[in-house]
């Protein structure tokens, strides 16, 4: 098995839009849902109470369609990139779509369904027009507590149960209102309330300006022609990338750097894409290599995403010991 990335390049990639696709409708369906997501942010940024996102900019919103495709993601943080595409998919199966209503909002932050590190908590919530679901939003912002051992939930552990409070999909907002009773499970705890509290409000008003937004998209273009012009995007991305990686040679490459230490053993730590786990807390799950290679990705082509195969590394189940899977 692999433990590097693998390339095989397509020969040749189209460009021509499908029959029935306005060229210029499509650059403003684009443009209009690539908007919406930076607006989300810019909400979340200026709501937020503490550091890490409102001067650090340690958040990214996305949009993903009814099929949980990401269709447009304001770019932020690159660990961000390839994790929310793991994340919102896996959270919404996990709870289950038959079971969201206008105006939930769904919390996570378990790195075993795709989450970056406890403290990066993901907000997801539907959109839904004429009472139909036709996609989500979401936002997933870097909090600076979420309890455990260390203050900032930053240090050295050898199981996840150290760093904090691990929070399965489950309904943090209904019918646009935060439940307060597991608000206040939360934040008791969380270090610095007063932070977190902000900081969860700033997430949930970004999620509904972002709802309001595409329920205005929607109301102008209608649900049919919009799907019509996802579908278009999706298959415009995929002919982008295929003809960026059609510049790259075909082959097999591979890094390898070190670390001083994992901070529980005295000995140097080589990182590569299949070094055995660490027993402390500096392992990567899937979601973040995934991440990680995409933005190598993007620095190369200005694109994202192809046929690219990661040798087989996954987290680690939950049947095991649970060591923590994450990077900070």
């Amino acid at each position: 098995m692999p433990s590097h990335a693998v390339l095989d390049t397509p020969s040749q990639a189209g460009s021509a839009f499908p029959a029935g696709i306005d060229p210029v409708r499509f650059e403003v369906l684009r443009n209009a849902l690539l908007a919406i997501t930076e607006e989300m942010g810019a909400t979340l940024r200026r709501a937020a109470y503490s550091t890490n996102i409102k001067t650090r900019g340690d958040f990214s919103c996305a949009f993903f369609d009814r099929e949980l495709r990401t269709i447009a993601q304001a770019f932020a943080q690159p660990s961000h990139l390839g994790s929310l595409a793991h994340i919102v998919p896996r959270a919404i199966q996990a709870y289950g779509a038959e079971h969201l209503q206008p105006g939930d909002g769904i919390l996570m932050n378990d790195p075993y369904l795709g989450g970056v590190h406890l403290n990066d908590i993901t907000l997801m919530t539907p959109v839904f027009y004429r009472d139909d679901l036709v996609g989500y939003v979401a936002n997933i912002a870097h909090h600076v507590d979420v309890g455990g051992g260390a203050p900032g939930s930053i240090g050295v552990s050898s199981e996840i149960y150290q760093e904090g409070l691990v929070i399965p999909p489950v309904r943090f907002v209904k019918a646009g209102e935060i439940d307060r009773d597991l608000f206040a499970m939360i934040r008791s705890n969380f270090r610095g309330t007063r932070e977190i509290s902000g900081d969860f409000r700033a997430q949930t008003a970004a999620n509904r300006l972002g709802v309001q937004r595409l329920e205005a998209l929607l109301e102008r273009y209608g649900t049919v022609e919009l799907q019509r012009y996802l579908a278009a995007l999706l298959d415009y991305t995929e002919r982008r990338t295929a003809a960026a990686f059609a510049q790259f040679p075909d082959g097999s490459f591979g890094a390898e750097s070190y670390m001083d230490g994992d901070g529980v053993r005295d000995e140097h730590d080589v990182v590569s894409a299949s070094n055995p786990d660490a027993p402390s807390n500096i392992n990567l799950n899937s979601a973040e290599a995934w991440s990680a290679l995409v933005q190598e990705i993007l620095a190369m082509a200005n694109s994202g995403g192809g046929r690219v195969v990661l040798g087989d590394r996954s987290c680690r189940g939950r049947h095991r010991d649970r060591r923590d899977t994450m990077t900070q």
